[in-house]
């Protein structure tokens, strides 16, 4: 896992990174801010805190981009999130940028790729966001969306517990 220091070292070398990505993740969920930690710390695991949505993984893994979608097929024979983004770029003509693989990852909570993440699994994250909770939310899309081969729900949770104070909602004066 990696230290608190290692990620302030990390985000402070990307920091123009982080600041797009977590606008547009502001921007896309708004008044979201639990779900924005957990897509956030999901992001920062996956780019080992690079936040760069162009991002191969190492040693010529299957992932990209941000999510680190994979290419190929299921068991069942479904497509992979890599295989269904290309096709959801070119059916909406759009490019490969963050704000993309964002919009992907919110089209298939409420858009048009509901039915391919399969609405079951949208509902669970929809509902998990209700618990206020970023961990019980970031498990729930690593399970009903990101789906990796290799788990790692502690570095998920070091990255939601680094960036958790600037999305923390204002408290009122007392």
């Amino acid at each position: 896992m990696p230290s608190t220091e290692q990620i302030f070292d990390k985000y402070k070398k990307y920091k123009s990174n982080y600041d797009e990505v977590m606008q547009i993740v502001e921007e896309e969920f708004p008044n979201q801010p639990q779900f924005q930690m957990a897509v956030l710390g999901h992001i920062g695991r996956e780019t080992d805190g690079t936040f760069d949505y162009k991002m191969k993984q190492y040693n010529d893994g299957p992932g990209r981009g941000l999510f680190q979608l994979e290419d190929g097929k299921y068991n069942n024979g479904v497509d992979k999130h890599f295989r269904n983004y290309q096709r959801w770029l070119a059916k909406n003509k759009l490019g490969d940028s963050a704000r993309s693989q964002i919009q992907y990852l919110k089209s298939n909570l409420v858009g048009s790729e509901r039915s391919y993440n399969g609405a079951g699994n949208s509902d669970a994250i929809i509902e998990s966001i209700q618990s206020g909770d970023p961990l019980t939310i970031a498990d729930t899309l690593e399970k009903k969306f990101f789906r990796p081969s290799k788990p790692a729900p502690e570095k998920t949770s070091d990255y939601i517990d680094f960036f958790k104070i600037p999305l923390q909602p204002a408290q009122p004066a007392e």
